[in-house]
């Protein structure tokens, strides 16, 4: 257990075109937050040495961060026309994410970018404006109630190599099969 800083930078893809564009400054759910976070790592090791020279090693590490917005998503789906230009193409781009009212459930309707998708139910994902009296909904995006947290994995391989010099010599000759020679005089008291 400790501390430790980290990075995230997610990103999101307007089309399949490979062209990857930050979240971050689009404001995504229109909540400003930080690139740089502080996690506490806490995790296991275990290491095997094999014939004083190979060194096998596997680390798990779990980080529990103060944030839950790694991936960009915490709460709701919000109303594209409140977003900052480009945060509300992306959510144009994906087909379920339709302008209709949530009552459509099964039927056939056109996106905003012009698909015609079928609407599987009433809990689909993104930013429903009703066509009626009831009010726009916005359907759940992420869970706001837990932070995020990331588990690493790191497979390890060392190999020990040999010194020259007198004080290695002196300290590390057991490493070649010669037992350590202690001291040469006792001590007397």
């Amino acid at each position: 257990v400790g501390i430790a800083g980290y990075y995230h930078n997610p990103q999101g893809q307007i089309d399949r075109s490979g062209s990857w564009i930050d979240l971050q400054p689009l404001t995504t759910e229109l909540e400003d937050y930080s690139n740089f976070g502080v996690a506490v790592p806490m995790g296991m090791a275990f290491h095997f040495t094999k014939n004083r020279r190979h060194r096998f090693g596997m680390d798990l590490g779990w980080r529990l961060t103060f944030t839950d917005y790694l991936d960009d998503v915490s709460t709701v789906y919000k109303d594209p026309s409140l977003m900052p230009t480009g945060a509300a193409d992306l959510y144009d781009q994906r087909p379920y994410l339709v302008d209709v009212d949530p009552g459509t459930s099964g039927t056939q309707v056109e996106t905003a970018s012009g698909d015609v998708v079928t609407v599987p139910s009433e809990y689909q994902y993104g930013y429903w404006v009703s066509n009626g009296d009831s009010p726009p909904s916005e359907n759940k995006r992420g869970d706001p109630t837990h932070n995020d947290n990331y588990l690493t994995l790191t497979l390890t391989y060392s190999y020990v190599l040999r010194g020259q010099s007198n004080f290695y010599r002196s300290r590390y000759s057991w490493m070649r099969g010669k037992k350590r020679i202690g001291r040469k005089s006792r001590a007397k008291f």
